[in-house]
Order: structure tokens, then sequence, then C-alpha cells
């Protein structure tokens, strides 16, 4: 019998590497430690809007810049990226842009702690760093609202839109193989084409994710 469970990042994650699950869903974004571990179809799932966050009056020098631009002009400024944690799909984004512009790399710190991007404001405000990674989910929750925990940022932080990051399932390499992703990613391009996605995606998100964002080529 087929079944769906409710769980955490962190236990899907432990669960697909130890094939209790066979496919996991939590807005996973394409990382090299995940290709590893576990099959990634070539069709994405969906995807976040990534931004990056700074202080207002240092945002405003990189207004319409958006991805690879983006990073060259905050690379160029020599602004300090905040501590990346190790293996994460927001740090993927860095690294790949290291690899393409090797000449004006960052240098990235990283750390194991999972709650690190919660202390980017204070830090960002503090000086400590000059540019963080942030979702616009977590930004317009958090920040936005009176009521959020970090409202008290809002007037000092900007969010400067920086790309929309694919997500995509993770299949068990434990429990299935490439045939069954290859019926997969066939199965998940068929459905995405079903004309109630667009209606489904402004429901739970707002906006149709699949068009809002142009999303970059490759993972």
């Amino acid at each position: 019998m087929h079944s769906i469970e409710g769980t955490s990042k962190d236990d899907v994650l432990a669960g697909m590497t130890a094939g209790t699950y066979d496919i996991g869903l939590h807005n996973a974004f394409y990382t090299l430690d995940r290709a590893e571990k576990f099959y990634i179809p070539e069709e994405n799932l969906g995807g976040s809007l990534a931004g990056l966050v700074m202080k207002k009056d240092v945002a405003a020098q990189f207004e319409g810049l958006t991805g690879d631009e983006l990073l060259e002009a905050i690379y160029d400024a020599g602004l300090k990226l905040t501590p990346q944690i190790a293996g994460d799909g927001r740090a993927y984004q860095f690294e790949q842009y290291n690899e393409r512009h090797p000449d004006k790399a960052f240098e990235i710190e990283y750390t194991s702690d999972l709650n690190i991007s919660a202390k980017y404001y204070e830090w960002i405000d503090e000086g400590r760093y000059d540019v963080g990674i942030q979702m616009k989910s977590g930004w317009d929750k958090n920040v936005v609202p009176e009521d959020g925990a970090n409202h008290e940022y809002f007037d000092k932080i900007a969010f400067v839109t920086f790309k929309a990051i694919k997500t995509y399932p993770m299949i068990s390499k434990i429990n299935l193989d490439e045939a069954f992703l290859a019926e997969f990613t066939e199965a998940l391009k068929e459905a995405k084409q079903d004309p109630r996605v667009p209606e489904l995606a402004e429901q739970f998100y707002g906006e149709n994710i699949f068009e809002t964002y142009p999303y970059e080529q490759g993972w």
C-alpha cells in the first residue's frame, strides 16, 4: 500500500538515507551531496524564490541586478558573505557561481549549524557580515509582518531578488532503480502539463511558481 507521511526536513533526509522512505519531498534544492545519495529527476518539481539580504543603503547600489550579475557586483564591492551550511542547497548557489567565475570567487565560510540563517539579520545589522541568502517565503513570514520573529530588521535590511531555485523530489537508491527514475521523470513532466497545476500553485503559494520567475538552465 502506498502512503504519504508528513514529517520534518531532518527526518526526511535521515529516512531517505536509511532507505525508510522511497521518495522524499521537502522543497529540496539540488546539491552534489544529494545527487550522490539519491536519484534526482531531471524535471524539477517546483521552485522557491531566493533573495540576498543586506543593509538597505548597501542594497540600493544593486537595483535591477539578479543571478550571477548580482553576485559579481557584490564581489566587486568587496562584500562578505555570511557563513553557509555545508552541503546545503543555498550554499550550492555560491559554489556554482565560484565554479563559473574562478577569477571572482567568494571565500565561503562553512558551518554545521542548521539554524544559522536566523542569525543573518542580526549579524548584517551589526556589520559582522554584509550579505546573506534567504528564501522569500521566510522573509515574508518572519520579517515583513509586524508580528514576525525578525520584524525589527524590516526598516534596516533589504531583500534583493536573487534567483528562482528549482526544487526536486529525492528518490531512494536503496529501494528503487534508474528505470523507476526514468518513469518518474516522464510522469512528472506529464503531470506538470495538467491545466490544474497553475490553479493549485496559486492556491497554495499565492502565485504560479512555474511562470512568475524564470529558472536558470541546468540544476
